[in-house]
């Protein structure tokens, strides 16, 4: 059960005006410690429109924006907002960083062009992938153990070893380690293990209008659904798995190629990140002791 000290309250008609007058992004973290996605769920559920995509920068271009009425509800319903549990103190993961990292804070990494003297990890994992069928999807598939959790098609494998080579190094040299367990690839800081995986995304493409069956539930929602393509399309993404706890908020376990930045200019900031979920592993195990006292 939430801290009740955590507990924000405000009325329907309260958080309306609120949500037209600052970004989501910012009104979440600041005013009810939570992320723009958990709002923005709480306004779904409370039937309270938000301001659509491109709003903000429309508005402050002096373009005039119409705001839509709130919905007939209740709008003196006291809405109990919880400020999210599993946010991590800049102290808390400072106190990690210092511990876990030689340099004191996970610097911009350098990834190189080409594959030189790879780690012996990925030389192996070299050796079995590129020997590899792909599977439907187009993706090479192995079942072999002693491989690194590496799921990419033929086209971006040399790619996909020179950052997983580029980041293990950089992980080794801050003291962390790097281990393969049953098939898994395995980041240990401290008594944390992490299991991390690098894949490629699939294409995607819109459910067609025509295709929409009226009957079905779905149909008010049906401009968001998608069809798979098992097609590889070159975008990479690094993952933490099968972390201890439910992670919320702002933890992030998930980052990959943008349209304006690619996966290895966000080495660092993945590190930053590891750094973050260990602090709150730490976190969530101390709690679950103070219980079990």
């Amino acid at each position: 059960m939430p801290d009740d000290s955590q507990t924000k309250r405000v009325t329907r008609k309260e958080l309306y005006h609120q949500v037209w007058s600052t970004p989501l992004r910012k009104l979440a973290p600041e005013q009810y410690g939570i992320s723009d996605v958990a709002l923005a769920k709480i306004c779904k559920q409370y039937k309270i429109p938000r301001p659509p995509r491109g709003y903000w920068a429309q508005k402050a271009a002096g373009v005039r924006m119409e705001k839509p009425p709130l919905p007939r509800g209740d709008d003196r319903a006291i809405i109990k907002i919880d400020a999210n549990p599993e946010r991590v103190s800049e102290s808390e993961l400072k106190k990690v960083v210092a511990v876990s990292s030689s340099s004191g804070k996970p610097a911009p990494i350098t990834v190189p062009s080409e594959l030189n003297n790879p780690h012996p990890l990925i030389a192996q994992t070299e050796k079995i992938l590129s020997t590899c069928n792909p599977d439907h999807r187009g993706i090479l598939a192995t079942k072999d153990k002693s491989c690194l959790d590496i799921q990419v098609s033929k086209d971006c494998l040399k790619r996909a070893l020179i950052l997983m080579d580029t980041l293990i190094k950089s992980l080794e040299n801050r003291g962390h380690g790097i281990i393969l367990d049953k098939g898994k690839t395995i980041i240990k800081v401290g008594d944390v293990e992490l299991p991390l995986g690098l894949s490629e995304e699939t294409k995607r493409r819109p459910l067609e209008p025509q295709d929409l069956d009226l009957d079905r539930h779905y149909y008010d929602f049906g401009y968001k659904l998608f069809f798979p393509d098992p097609s590889p399309n070159g975008t990479l993404c690094l993952s933490i798995k099968h972390l201890e706890f439910w992670p919320h908020g702002e933890l992030q376990q998930h980052w990959k190629d943008t349209q304006s930045q690619r996966l290895e200019d966000c080495l660092h900031r993945f590190e930053a990140g590891l750094l973050k979920i260990v602090a709150l592993t730490h976190k969530k195990r101390a709690e679950k002791q103070q219980r079990n006292e």
